[in-house]
């Protein structure tokens, strides 16, 4: 397992509401993620260990890119 902690600019406290849109972006293309933590601003990726690498990439492509439009969107 991996994660991923979202928090606002300058103030470092966590930011659930952003984190729910990035997963929602997310879901929206295909990649499935859960949220995690106690404000739910933690991103967890939870790929298997068998999971090709082509996959993973793939993945990373869509959790860059649901970030990016989130951030841009702000």
């Amino acid at each position: 397992m991996n994660a991923i902690e979202i928090v606002r600019d300058y103030t470092n406290e966590p930011d659930g509401v952003r984190a729910s849109a990035i997963i929602s972006n997310a879901l929206q293309k295909g990649l499935v993620l859960v949220s995690a933590g106690p404000e739910r601003n933690v991103i967890r990726i939870l790929a298997p260990l068998t999971t090709p690498f082509e996959l993973i990439d793939e993945g990373l492509q869509i959790l860059e890119s649901a970030i990016e439009e989130v951030v841009a969107n702000v």
